[in-house]
């Protein structure tokens, strides 16, 4: 069925995500020269520092939505929820689809980049998420969204607060293609398709009681996530994740009958048959 190969893709895309660091995030630098070491120099007495306490920051949680605009042979995901430390860094993502009538969604920890831009008179948050190379039989994901930061909020966390200031909604777009000609014969869809491609405008808004609660029971992206996780499992989403079948076991070899007991007194088995 072609809807059963339009899913498959999807979960093709997946690997993109739950494999790589945040794209936006990973940087490629050229090695440089080893430097000769020189004769070490006479220690010096240490000087003693106090550690930087680590300040709490909290997290945004946003409720993402795509919407389709153009593209063929993939069923893309429809929403979900996208948990950020509200400085910036890595966040995770819980994406939801509609297959069919059954819901499903699909966990993705650590793979969302969250980070800080400006322009001369305006501050951003970016969101990011992809990977793939061009050119190959890989396929290639690229999701992303800014909003301009202006809205004020308050964080109340386990012992601390923090006043400060969100996107409230987040634009972009998500693409995805892939090229199944370079797949293997065998590899390729069976439903007379080949290849696919998706546009999709990227959505996602500030869901402040859901950020407040997440933020009151730790303020965490960990915490956050497990607490969303939550909530699409009683909205009746089940996970699209295939579980890997268990080997089973080889039976047991039956032991080899014991022989019947001779009664002393009489020498007849005391468990005739």
């Amino acid at each position: 069925m072609k809807i059963f190969s339009h899913c498959l893709r999807r979960l093709v895309l997946l690997a993109l995500l739950g494999a790589c660091v945040p794209f936006a995030q990973a940087q490629t630098t050229t090695p440089t020269t080893p430097v000769t070491p020189t004769t070490p120099t006479t220690p010096t007495t240490p000087v003693t520092t106090t550690p930087t306490a680590t300040t709490a920051t909290g997290v945004f949680i946003y409720e993402l939505k795509f919407e389709h605009v153009e593209g063929f042979n993939v069923d893309f995901w429809g929403g979900g929820y996208v948990i950020v430390p509200s400085l910036g860094g890595t966040g995770s993502a819980i994406l939801t689809a509609n297959d069919g009538g059954s819901r499903v969604y699909n966990e993705q920890a650590n793979t969302v980049a969250f980070y800080a831009a400006k322009t001369d008179d305006k501050r951003y948050s970016i969101v990011a998420m992809g990977g793939g190379t061009a050119g190959g039989s890989d396929p290639m994901l690229s999701m992303q969204a800014f909003g301009e930061v202006k809205h004020p909020l308050q964080i109340n966390g386990p012992g601390y607060t923090l006043r400060v200031k969100a996107a409230k909604t987040l634009h972009g777009m998500a693409q995805a293609s892939r090229d199944e000609s370079k797949l293997a014969a065998t590899a390729q869809p069976t439903d007379g398709t080949l290849s696919f491609i998706e546009f999709a405008e990227m959505k996602l808004v500030l869901d402040e009681d859901e950020t407040a609660k997440a933020n009151k029971n730790g303020g965490t992206v960990t915490s956050g996530f497990a607490q969303m996780l939550l909530r699409v499992k009683q909205q009746g989403y089940v996970s699209d994740t295939p579980t890997t079948p268990t080997t089973p076991t080889t039976p047991t070899t039956p032991t080899t009958p014991t022989t019947p007991p001779i009664d002393p007194g009489t020498g007849t088995d005391v468990n005739p048959p």
